[in-house]
C-alpha cells in the first residue's frame, strides 16, 4: 500500500450494490469523504493539474484555486489543499487541510483505482 494513503488512513475498495460496482474510499477522516465525492475523472484530472501548477511555483490564479464536488469545495494555495462544505454550512473553517504533495499523490492513486477494472458502475 502507498505510505501516503496509510498516513491518512485511506483505503480504496470495490463494493457491490444492487448488482453494480461502486468504487469507494474508506478512512477515518473528511478526506475520505471528499475523495468519495470526487468520482468524475475530468474533475480529478483538473484538480491534479491545479495542484501541480502551485507545486511548480505558480502564482495565485483564481482559475486554479478551487476543486469542487456536489458536497465539498477545496481551496488550493501554494502549500495546502483545504476542504470545506460547499453548501449548508455557516462556518468558514476548513474541515481538513492536507499538503499539496500528499493531496496530489492520493488523487493520482484514486484516479488509478477508478480506472482499474471492474469500472465504477459496471454490472456484475
Amino acid at each position: 500500500m502507498n505510505t501516503t494513503l496509510e498516513k491518512y488512513d485511506i483505503t480504496f475498495s470495490n463494493q457491490i450494490t444492487a448488482g453494480f460496482i461502486n468504487k469507494t474510499v474508506s478512512g477515518n477522516n473528511i478526506l475520505a469523504t471528499f475523495l468519495s465525492s470526487m468520482i468524475d475523472l475530468d474533475n480529478i484530472n483538473q484538480g491534479i493539474q491545479n495542484v501541480e501548477y502551485y507545486l511548480d511555483g505558480g502564482e495565485y490564479d483564481s482559475e486554479k484555486e478551487y476543486i469542487t464536488t456536489e458536497i465539498f469545495s477545496a481551496i488550493i494555495d501554494n502549500e495546502n489543499v483545504s476542504v470545506f462544505y460547499a453548501i449548508g454550512s455557516d462556518t468558514f473553517s476548513p474541515l481538513f487541510i492536507i499538503p499539496l504533495v500528499d493531496f496530489k499523490e492520493i488523487s493520482i492513486a484514486w484516479r488509478e483505482f477508478l480506472l482499474t477494472t471492474p469500472l465504477n458502475g459496471s454490472k456484475i
